[in-house]
């Protein structure tokens, strides 16, 4: 799924030349041979030629389109001679489109009575004029004349006609191969990426992609006459002809299951959503027409049902525009995408439908019409699917990123569990230990009570530790900030460590600070017992103070400096790190909280901690804001 970017971009491309091509193909269809054209409806099918031939005929310019009609229409067309003199003598093809008209008979005056005929329903290898649309290879004549066309169609009556010398012709019709060609490889292309997404994701867009995908590819074959060009031999031409309308009825469905399976994650009107499941289900009405026979029937009704509900859907995109507020907005393509895309294809959907169904005229697109649909519809909704499969990409990747960070926190705590549970039974063992033997050995009954309020003490301060750590972990303290003398601080801090005779302070007199009293004192407290626990018991742990810029800012320094004694020093770049302990330090009890707690809360604090061993002295250095 990396590379979706690139295969796409490359698709777009791809989808633009071919775009490119088809105009191109369109385009040559404007220069022609046919001077008049005109028409009549034969409503009961059974006028001969010479009855006909004597009847009027309706003038008409560019193309005939009369919608779903059971009539046989008559076409008179004039001839004129070719452009390039030159040409006098070539022989002239007369080109009928679209390819599906079932048949199609030539009155040429130059050879009656002999009637030519083509059509979908006969052999493509038995026509003398071999190409993807219909036509008729005509005598060479210098001079313009006329003939007639009987034209017969079991689904929408849309005929253009056209005319040139036969190398003209037959290079217009290869670039046209050309382009159906490049057509149906963006078929064979958007299946195999649906594929690939449904491997991908299985679901039910996917799904309904992966089925819209296959009919389109299986019309587009059967539209373009490469079934009934490149399969003859299997397959028969009223078998292929029939292919073609079952096809055609099974398109609007195949859209419909897409465009349902995609609205349905927004939640519009229940009721739309049923009437659009009903009308999906047309195919099954269809086919059983075609059975009995009622083919132009079942294509007729399958245009108006087609429309019905390319309009249902486009109401439907409309109401989820309108509730976009109420949708969450986790949804993998935001509802204003959603509804222009719907906008988008159904717009264009009842652009090509309306000049099959007779109501509007048509042009000479409307003989390209599937054509252009399949563009138009790969470039919509192969969009839409995109940046679905983007959004989902991305959730994906979000999602194993989630799992990732949450595996790596849990095996953290785990660790952090488990080191906490080996630190704790190690270090309450200690004073434990301590106190179980004091109670066994005989003693004075003064220092039996101090052995045993020593080890207390210890086990209190490990579990302190422990519950404060726990506090910040959870977030769960509020700094509350005072004016207060940093003086008095120190001192209720060093008369908590019971051993003042060792500590010697010079601090700047009446420093005032705006802090948390309570914080403060955790951070000296665990400073100076450490310095007192680490060092030498007859050196002296010094504490200056003093008031020092620092990035602008004023604020106190304190600085608790002791002797290094028969500990070695610490890591530097583990030294604040929670339960880290240096291997000469677990001779004594500790929990390996009390720095991680100290740099906690001066962060708290809005000041800095740091470490500075100097020779055989270790200072630890607290700014704080005043």
């Amino acid at each position: 799924m990396a590379k979706q970017s690139n295969i796409i971009t490359w698709a777009a491309k791809f989808a633009s030349l071919a775009l490119l091509c088809l105009l191109l193909t369109v385009g040559q269809a404007w220069a022609n041979l046919i001077a008049e054209q005109s028409y009549f409806e034969d409503k009961t099918g059974e006028l001969t030629f010479d009855q006909v031939s004597k009847k009027p005929f309706k003038s008409y310019t560019g193309i005939l389109s009369k919608g779903f009609s059971p009539s046989v229409f008559w076409l008179k067309l004039k001839i004129a001679q070719p452009h390039d003199k030159s040409n006098d003598n070539q022989p002239i093809a007369l080109r009928v489109r679209p390819p599906y008209l079932d048949e199609i008979q030539l009155y040429d005056s130059k050879i009656l009575p002999l009637v030519l005929t083509t059509g979908d329903m006969y052999s493509w290898h038995d026509q003398a004029f071999q190409s993807v649309n219909h036509g008729f290879i005509l005598e060479p004549g210098a001079q313009p004349r006329f003939v007639w066309l009987r034209i017969k169609s079991s689904s929408s009556m849309i005929v253009g006609v056209d005319a040139e010398v036969l190398d003209v012709m037959m290079a217009i019709e290869k670039k046209q191969l050309y382009t159906n060609s490049i057509d149906v490889v963006l078929m064979v292309f958007l299946l195999c990426w649906s594929l690939l997404l449904l491997i991908f994701k299985i679901d039910k867009i996917s799904v309904a992609f992966v089925a819209l995908q296959v009919a389109s590819l299986a019309f587009s074959l059967a539209y373009f006459g490469f079934i009934r060009i490149y399969y003859s031999q299997i397959i028969s031409s009223h078998a292929a002809n029939e292919i073609y309308s079952y096809l055609f009825i099974l398109m609007p469905a195949a859209y419909l299951l897409f465009y349902r399976s995609l609205l349905q994650e927004y939640k519009p009107p229940i009721w739309m959503m049923r009437a659009l499941l009903t009308l999906q289900f047309y195919p099954l009405l269809g086919l059983i027409l075609m059975l009995a026979q009622k083919q132009q029937l079942a294509l007729h009704l399958n245009a108006l049902i087609a429309l019905t509900s390319f309009a249902i859907l486009s109401v439907a995109s409309i109401c989820v525009f309108k509730n976009r507020r109420k949708i969450d907005q986790n949804k993998l393509i935001p509802p204003l995408l959603v509804a222009i895309s719907c906008w988008l294809f159904t717009v264009g959907s009842i652009t090509i439908i309306l000049p099959g169904l007779g109501v509007v005229d048509a042009s000479d697109l409307s003989l390209y019409r599937f054509t252009f649909q399949s563009f138009f519809s790969a470039l919509i909704i192969g969009s839409t699917v995109y940046l679905r499969t983007k959004k989902m990409e991305q959730s994906t990747n979000q999602a194993l990123a989630r799992a990732k960070e949450e595996a790596y926190f849990e095996r953290k705590r785990r660790e952090e569990q488990n080191v906490f549970f080996a630190m704790l039974t190690h270090e309450i063992r200690t004073p434990l230990t301590a106190m179980a033997y004091s109670v066994q050995t005989a003693m004075p009954q003064n220092e039996l009570k101090k052995q045993i309020e020593r080890g207390v003490t210890e086990i209190d301060k490990i579990i302190e530790h422990c519950s404060q750590a726990q506090r910040i972990e959870e977030g769960n303290y509020v700094i509350d900030r005072n004016s207060i003398h940093l003086s008095d601080l120190i001192a209720t801090a060093i008369e908590k460590c019971h051993t003042n005779n060792r500590i010697r302070t010079d601090a700047v007199p009446n420093l005032v600070i705006e802090t948390d009293a309570a914080l403060t004192l955790v951070v000296l407290n665990n400073l100076i017992e450490n310095a007192l626990k680490y060092s030498d018991p007859n050196s002296v742990v010094s504490i200056t103070c003093e008031v020092e810029t620092l990035n602008n800012h004023t604020g106190a320094s304190i600085s608790i400096t002791n002797q290094l004694g028969q500990f070695d020093l610490p890591d530097p770049k583990r030294l604040f790190e929670k339960y880290y302990r240096s291997p000469s330090a677990h001779a004594i009890t500790g929990s390996g909280l009390g720095l991680f707690l100290v740099r906690s809360f001066v962060k708290a604090l809005g000041g800095i901690v740091t470490y500075h061993p100097i020779e055989n002295k270790v200072t630890f250095k607290i700014w704080l804001p005043l």
